[in-house]
């Protein structure tokens, strides 16, 4: 049985982001008993599913925000609502703090 959480953040505060367009988040989901890690690279939504997690696993959450430059013709092919590569030129935010949780066990 496959188990799954629902995540959702807030953009970061508006100090040096204010001045810049946030256009997606890396979220970085590390499984704790063997750091297996997976990185997803998400358009400009603040929630997503995490899914196929391990029975009885802790899990720790990050979430990152993205800035890309919109004037290049890469950009053209961004999709800002689904999983896709950041742009080669994306400059990324510090991490949030850590989410720890722990899926139930079967």
């Amino acid at each position: 049985m496959a188990h799954a959480v629902d995540i959702t953040w807030v953009p970061p505060p508006n100090d040096v982001w204010s001045c810049l367009t946030i256009t997606g988040y890396l979220v970085i989901v590390r499984r704790l008993r063997d750091n297996f890690t997976v990185t997803t690279m998400l358009g400009n939504v603040t929630t997503t599913t995490l899914a196929t997690l391990s029975a009885g696993a802790p899990y720790s959450v990050t979430v990152s925000a993205v800035v890309e430059s919109q004037n290049t013709t890469d950009w053209q092919q961004v999709d800002m609502y689904g999983q896709r590569l950041a742009l080669p030129s994306a400059i990324l935010g510090l991490p949030s703090p850590a989410l720890v949780f722990s899926t139930l066990a079967l």
